[in-house]
C-alpha cells in the first residue's frame, strides 16, 4: 500500500523539460582529382548545458516532496566529435563512399543508466550513390562500436550498476526522382 501525504492524491503526472545543447561545426573537402574527394569535419557540442533534467508535477503539492529527488542528474561535459570521409567516382553515375567518426562520451560513469546511455563511439560507414538525369539513389550503412562502461555496484548512488555496452547498425536508403 502507498501512503499519501496529507491531502495529496497517491498518484500524479510529472513533466520533464530539457534544454538541448548548441552545436558548432566546421569542415573541409579536398578534391585532389576529378574522381576523388576527401572530407574532414569537427563538431563541438555544449553538453554542459544539460546537467540535469528537472521534473514538474501537475499537482503543485508534490513539488516540495519529490522535485529534488526526481531531477535526472546527467553531469555531462562538453565534447568534440571528429569525422573523416572519402568518395570515389567509379563512373559518371556511381559514387563509392567510406567514412569514420569518433564520438566521445559526455557523461561520467557515476550517472550512467539505461534511460540515456552514453558511450565512447567509433563509427565506420560504407555506402554508394547512383545518379542519373532523373533518379538519385543513396545507400549507406553505419556500424557504431560503443566502448563498454563498467559501473561497479554500490559505488555510485545515481548510476545503474553493471556493464553497459552498445553496438549500432544503421542502414540508410534515399530515393529521389527529378521531374
Amino acid at each position: 500500500p502507498v501512503a499519501a501525504y496529507y491531502l495529496l492524491p497517491t498518484t500524479d503526472i510529472g513533466t520533464r523539460t530539457a534544454t538541448w545543447p548548441q552545436w558548432l561545426a566546421a569542415g573541409i573537402a579536398v578534391k585532389p582529382t576529378d574522381k576523388l574527394t576527401f572530407t574532414a569535419d569537427v563538431q563541438y557540442t555544449n553538453w554542459k548545458k544539460l546537467q540535469t533534467i528537472p521534473v514538474t508535477f501537475t499537482n503543485a503539492g508534490w513539488q516540495p516532496y519529490f522535485s529534488e529527488g526526481a531531477a535526472y542528474e546527467l553531469l555531462w561535459k562538453d565534447t568534440t566529435q571528429f569525422r573523416f570521409g572519402v568518395e570515389y567516382m567509379a563512373s559518371k553515375c556511381l559514387a563509392l563512399r567510406a567514412g569514420y567518426y569518433f564520438d566521445p562520451n559526455p557523461g561520467p560513469v557515476d550517472t550512467q543508466n539505461v534511460l540515456l546511455p552514453e558511450f565512447k563511439y567509433n563509427f565506420v560507414t560504407l555506402g554508394f550513390g547512383y545518379m542519373s538525369e532523373k533518379v538519385v539513389i543513396d545507400f549507406s550503412v553505419e556500424y557504431g562500436m560503443g566502448e563498454d562502461v563498467v559501473v561497479p555496484p554500490g559505488v555510485y548512488a545515481d548510476a545503474m550498476p553493471g556493464t553497459h555496452g552498445m553496438k549500432i547498425v544503421a542502414p540508410s536508403l534515399s530515393f529521389t526522382y527529378k521531374f
